[in-house]
């Protein structure tokens, strides 16, 4: 009987090959991420390989959720195994492959179900027929209990097959709809039936919400169309997705919503809709009652609002990325950018330090000359992502590869201010890893929601909306950020507070799967990671994390945003190199004078907005200065302060010194 560990090292050992006899589809050579082999998407590589940064063991995870674990757990689903009661049976088949005694068959084993699967699936409650135009069946889509769904098709030789490759995809009731001018799209055949029961022309798509192509609108040409998608996320990305296809090639579009008081009670799709009470008389009178679908266009700027015209959101960002990129004399791209920053600052009722650029910004391309071509000065203006402030961007001209640092007292909301450019690195389609040494990723997660809805984030995290609109909002909002959350990468649970080697292999590992140079780094607060067995005392753990932050820079070039927290006396808690190793400096303090931000707080129940501002005290060379920003801690939000600063920066300088 061979052991689990020496099973487990020879499996290690040769892991590509395994997962590529397993059905993975590699998407290059030397990359760990491809299509899995577990989900009949093709299109969308959603396969990952890593090491876990805790134990080092070689994981994988499908994030369009068919699983994910270890070695054994890949092979278990692989050769249709359980992972607990049949592990034996799972260690010896893996060891009889790779001692080369078991051959791997192929088409891979999702594209042949064996008894024993369909056993596992439970009972076979329904069958849904899929028909092509002339009324031939071309697949079927199986319904089992405990609720699962699986497609099949016929293999020519009286049986089924579970893989539909090469099987046209075609919608549910496709004669019906080719003989009909009016057409009800939902999203499950169940609710088609329920509404063709009842006398009306309607059809679905086989996979659920998730499974729209667009090759489906071909079938809706030229006839009016109501859509109707469950009242929940899936069903509001369903709508999304299919709704501008079929608006292009239909007569007409119509996108109903079960009314929510009915969702809330009954459930969120039409046959509960039905089932509890209302009649076909409601559905038309829905339907009678919708304005026609037309798709969401970008807002022109007579559009605008007047505060959004006052400050296009995107303007100062997009300047000072055309400068950067555009060609020419490199001293005339420096002033075109510092009239840049000079300008946004004016704008905010702030001030620009010129006299480091004076002294420094002319001389830095020799002093940056063996670093990587991508940063050197004389070549270009490195420009990364927008920070969600335009006018910090004036000044920073984004986030770029360097390590930025953020210092301030607690509760002035500096793990906000990180997760806002986190979020807007996100959006740019940069992903993200978040290492929280405070807060749980929960909490990240929440400030996102909150600031993507302008609303309290206590309320979102516990389900108290005020009215409607509110519940509506989340949702919409709930849908963007799913679309963003394959973007961040979490430590796993274990690891809440790792040591600075753990972080540097996380980083590694967060590297090899979003490929080297993509990505930024956040940890908060860097000091919060603990000692490794050669660190002695928290001065050999933070000088070691000011190292691991400089090697990740260099050999990665990607940047890193750190928090580090303030004492009493006003110093930075730790290491004093925090300061000055870090190529940005970013001070959170309260200069409003009316109010001690950390006295006299308001009640829970009202609005919490307190006046901070935001010192750029250092700036890799470039231009320094100062923001007044409102901190509204609700909606995990920084925004401009209008009114002036009130005091020079050679002023703020001072009271800092």
């Amino acid at each position: 009987m061979p052991t689990k560990e020496d099973v487990l090292r020879r499996a290690e050992e040769q892991r590509r090959q395994l997962f590529e006899a397993g059905g993975v589809v590699f998407q290059k050579e030397g990359k760990w991420t491809g299509f899995c082999p577990f989900h009949h998407d093709e299109n969308k590589p959603s396969f990952s390989v890593f090491e876990h940064q805790g134990t080092g063991r070689v994981q994988w995870k499908c994030f369009s959720g068919c699983g994910e674990g270890d070695i054994f757990d890949f092979w278990g689903k692989f050769r249709n195994l359980d992972a607990h009661s049949e592990f034996t049976e799972i260690l010896e088949d893996l060891d009889g492959y790779l001692g080369g005694k078991v051959e791997i068959a192929k088409p891979p084993p999702r594209q042949v179900e064996t008894e024993k699967k369909q056993a596992k699936l439970g009972e076979l409650v329904k069958t849904y027929d899929y028909m092509n135009a002339e009324g031939l069946l071309v697949f079927q889509e199986c319904r089992y209990e405990p609720k699962d769904f699986r497609l099949r098709a016929l293999d020519g030789n009286g049986g089924w097959t579970w893989s539909l490759k090469g099987v046209e995809r075609v919608p549910y009731r496709l004669p019906d709809v080719i003989g009909s001018e009016i057409v009800i799209l939902v999203e499950g055949a169940k609710d088609a039936d329920t509404l063709a029961e009842r006398g009306l022309c309607a059809t679905a798509i086989a996979g659920g919400a998730s499974s729209w192509r667009k090759e489906y609108a071909k079938w809706f040409q030229g006839k009016q169309v109501v859509i109707s998608g469950d009242r929940d996320l899936a069903g509001d990305q369903f709508v999304r997705e299919a709704a501008p296809d079929i608006y292009e090639v239909a007569r007409g579009v119509k996108v109903i919503e079960i009314p929510l008081p009915w969702a809330e009670k009954h459930g969120p799709d039409v046959t509960d809709w039905l089932a509890g009470g209302a009649t076909v008389r409601d559905f038309g009178a829905l339907v009678g009652s919708t304005p026609p679908y037309r798709p969401p266009v970008p807002a022109t700027p007579e559009e605008a609002s007047p505060e959004d015209r006052e400050e296009p959101k995107d303007s100062l960002w997009e300047q000072i990325r055309a400068i950067a990129s555009a060609g020419g004399d490199r001293d005339a791209k420096l002033r075109a950018l510092i009239r840049t920053a000079r300008k946004a600052m004016e704008l905010a009722g702030g001030e620009v330090d010129e006299g480091i650029y004076a002294e420094r910004a002319l001389d830095r391309d020799e002093r940056l000359k063996d670093r990587k071509e991508g940063m050197r000065f004389g070549q270009h203006i490195t420009v990364g992502t927008p920070t969600g402030i335009p006018v910090l961007d004036a000044l920073l001209y984004g986030i770029r590869p360097v390590w930025i640092c953020v210092e301030g007292y607690s509760g002035f909301g500096k793990s906000t201010l990180v997760s806002m450019f986190a979020q807007c690195a996100l959006e740019e389609g940069s992903p993200v890893l978040f290492v929280p040494l405070e807060e749980p990723p929960e909490s990240i997660d929440r400030m996102f929601l909150a600031r993507m809805s302008q609303m309290d984030g206590r309320r979102i995290s516990t389900g108290e909306y005020t009215c409607e609109e509110e519940y509506d909002r989340v949702l919409k909002v709930r849908d963007k950020f799913l679309g963003l959350r394959p973007g961040i990468y979490y430590p796993s649970r274990g690891a809440c507070q790792p040591t600075v080697a753990q972080v540097f292999r996380l980083i590694e590992s967060f590297q090899s799967q979003v490929g080297e140079g993509n990505g930024q780094v956040y940890i908060d607060p860097v000091h919060g990671v603990n000692r490794g067995p050669d660190q002695k005392t928290d001065y050999d753990k933070e000088s070691a994390a000011i190292s691991m932050i400089r090697r990740v820079i260099e050999e990665f070039n990607i940047p890193v945003i750190s928090n580090v927290h303030m004492n009493k006396s006003g110093a930075v808690k730790g290491h004093t190199g925090f300061q000055h190793s870090a190529d940005v400096r970013l001070f959170l303090t309260e200069k409003d004078p009316t109010k001690k931000l950390n006295e006299g707080r308001p009640d829970e129940d009202r609005l919490y907005r307190p006046v901070v501002d935001l010192l750029v005290l250092k700036n890799k060379g470039l231009p320094t200065g100062a923001l007044r920003l409102l901190y509204d801690k609700r909606t995990s939000t920084f925004t401009l302060h209008r009114p002036d600063v009130g005091t020079s920066w050679e002023e703020k300088r001072r009271d800092l010194r």
